[in-house]
C-alpha cells in the first residue's frame, strides 16, 4: 500500500513539474498594441526630447515643465518605480515659483519611448547605470548646466548617484523616501530562463495594471482616488508598454545600485523627507541615509506614506520652503 501511494505521489509530482516547465512556454510573448504613441500625449506644458543614447537611434523622453522667466535656478524631479512625471503635479507650481522645473518620465514609465529588445546594441537602456546617464543627457539636451535634484523612492537612487558623479552640475539634493538601502537582486540565470521570459510580460502587466502597489504607498486610502490611480499607470496607455516594463524589471532586478556604500561622498546640501508610515521604504531607512550623508537634514511627515508630495503636499511644501530659506541664508 505504501509503495502504491509513493508511486502515485511521484506521478503527481512529475505532472506538476512538467506543467511548470511546459505551460509557461505556451504563453505567447506579445506586446499591447492599438494604444498610443508618446507624441499623441503632448499637452501645453509638456514636450518630447530625443537624447542620443549610445547604441540606439536616440531615446524619446517625455517631460513636463514650467519655466520662470529670467531664472537660472533649475529643479529636476525624478519619480520612483511604478510612477511617472505626473506624480509631481501637486508641487510643480511651488518649484516653478523658485525657478525652472522639469519632471520627465524615466524609461519605461509614463509616456517616454518603449524601447524593445533588439532596438539597442551595447548597454541596456533600462539599467540603473543607464538611467543615471540618461539624466545627464536630458540636462545636456535642454542646456541645463546646473540643477537641484528631487528624487522620490528609486528616483532618490538616481539622484544620489548623480550627485556623486556629476558633482559640478548638481547644486542641492532632495531625497523623498529614497529606496537607497533596498539592494536585493535576482540571479540573472533565473530571469533568463525560457519559462520566465514567457511569463515576464504577463507578470509586468499584473504589476502595472493592479491596484495593490499604489494603494500601499498611501497612508490615507481615501486620497487614492480613481483619477490618481489612473494617471499613476500612464505607461499602460502606450503601445508595447508591457514588453518594455519586462525589459526594465529584468535589468533593474539583476543590477542593483551600490550607492548606499558611497553616501559619505555626497557633498551637496541634502534634505531627506520621509512619510512616517511608509510601507515601501521604512522610516528607519531614511533616517539611516540622512546620517550617512554629511551635510543633510532629516524631516518626517506624520500620517503619511511613501508619497508625501502627493499625500501631504502642503506639509511637504512647508518643509521645502523652510529648508530653501536656510540654504539661502547660509549662502549670504
Amino acid at each position: 500500500m505504501k509503495n502504491k501511494i509513493l508511486k502515485i505521489s511521484l506521478i503527481i509530482l512529475s505532472v506538476i513539474i512538467l506543467l511548470i516547465l511546459v505551460v509557461p512556454l505556451l504563453i505567447p510573448i506579445e506586446g499591447r498594441v492599438g494604444l498610443n504613441e508618446p507624441e499623441d500625449m503632448l499637452t501645453e506644458n509638456s514636450a518630447i526630447v530625443t537624447i542620443p543614447f549610445e547604441g540606439t537611434d536616440g531615446l524619446d523622453i517625455y517631460y513636463e515643465y514650467k519655466k520662470k522667466e529670467g531664472s537660472d535656478k533649475n529643479y529636476i524631479l525624478l519619480h520612483g518605480s511604478m510612477y511617472n512625471s505626473k506624480s509631481w503635479s501637486e508641487v510643480m507650481d511651488f518649484f516653478s515659483e523658485k525657478g525652472n522645473v522639469y519632471a520627465y518620465d524615466q524609461l519605461p514609465y509614463g509616456y517616454s519611448e518603449k524601447v524593445l529588445e533588439g532596438e539597442w546594441t551595447g548597454q541596456n537602456p533600462y539599467t540603473t547605470e543607464s538611467a543615471i546617464r540618461q539624466l545627464e543627457l536630458f540636462m545636456d539636451a535642454l542646456d541645463i548646466q546646473e540643477a537641484t535634484l528631487v528624487g522620490s523612492s528609486f528616483g532618490g537612487v538616481i539622484a544620489a548617484e548623480a550627485a556623486i558623479r556629476y558633482e559640478d552640475r548638481i547644486e542641492n539634493l532632495i531625497l523623498v523616501d529614497p529606496a537607497i538601502l533596498v539592494t536585493e537582486s535576482v540571479p540573472e540565470w533565473l530571469v533568463g530562463l525560457p519559462q520566465v521570459e514567457h511569463l515576464g510580460p504577463l507578470l509586468a502587466s499584473i504589476l502595472s495594471e493592479g491596484d495593490g502597489f499604489y494603494e500601499s504607498t498611501f497612508y490615507n486610502q481615501e486620497l487614492m482616488t480613481e483619477e490618481r490611480m489612473r494617471y499613476s499607470k500612464r505607461e499602460t496607455e502606450i503601445n508595447n508598454w508591457n514588453l518594455a516594463m519586462w525589459e526594465y524589471l529584468q535589468a533593474w532586478s539583476t543590477q542593483p545600485s551600490d550607492v548606499s556604500k558611497r553616501l559619505n561622498e555626497i557633498k551637496q546640501p541634502t534634505l531627506v523627507i520621509s512619510g512616517e508610515n511608509d510601507k515601501i521604504v521604512p522610516l528607519e531607512d531614511s533616517e539611516e541615509i540622512a546620517k550617512l550623508i554629511p551635510n543633510s537634514k532629516m524631516e518626517v511627515i506624520s500620517a503619511c506614506g511613501h508619497m508625501p508630495h502627493e499625500e501631504q503636499p502642503d506639509k511637504f511644501i512647508t518643509i521645502l520652503e523652510e529648508w530653501l530659506k536656510e540654504l539661502e541664508g547660509n549662502s549670504n
